[in-house]
């Protein structure tokens, strides 16, 4: 179901937005708040790539007590002045497991939380409970 590969995501520098609670609100939220800055700033053409991390196993914490993260690459044309509206966070890297998909942003979301649930059913792969679940989007959501 879920065949992919494994790679390694280098140290990346990021604007990030955190939000907890059920999914179907914080996220939209947590996005529209992000895009606004890279609107704001100027940023939207050097950004073509978002990132989601999830940091709660989502079969053992409640929706209403999930916390999330999406982000952006700090880009190259930033100001020291856009630090006001948005957080700097350094995003640790690591192996992460890719899987692939398309699809709209609840497909992509669905995917995320059926993998989530595949992987921890099996004994194929330990999860680092103490990492975030990423989904990683070539094109950001609107």
């Amino acid at each position: 179901m879920f065949n992919g590969s494994i790679i390694y995501l280098r140290a990346t520098q990021v604007a990030i937005v955190k939000c907890e609670g059920a999914r179907a609100e914080a996220l939209p939220t947590a996005w529209a708040k992000l895009q606004e800055w890279l609107d704001h700033a100027g940023h939207r053409a050097a950004n073509r790539r978002g990132y989601e991390l999830d940091y709660d196993h989502c079969q053992k914490t409640p929706d209403s007590n999930r916390r999330y993260a999406v982000a952006v690459e700090v880009p190259p044309t930033r100001q020291p002045c856009d630090t006001d509206l948005i957080v700097k966070e350094y995003f640790d890297g690591g192996a992460y497991k890719v899987c692939r998909s398309s699809g709209s942003y609840a497909q992509m979301a669905d995917k995320a939380a059926q993998f989530h649930a595949v992987w921890n059913g099996q004994n194929l792969l330990v999860l680092d409970h103490h990492r975030p679940v990423l989904t990683l989007y070539h094109s950001l959501p609107r």
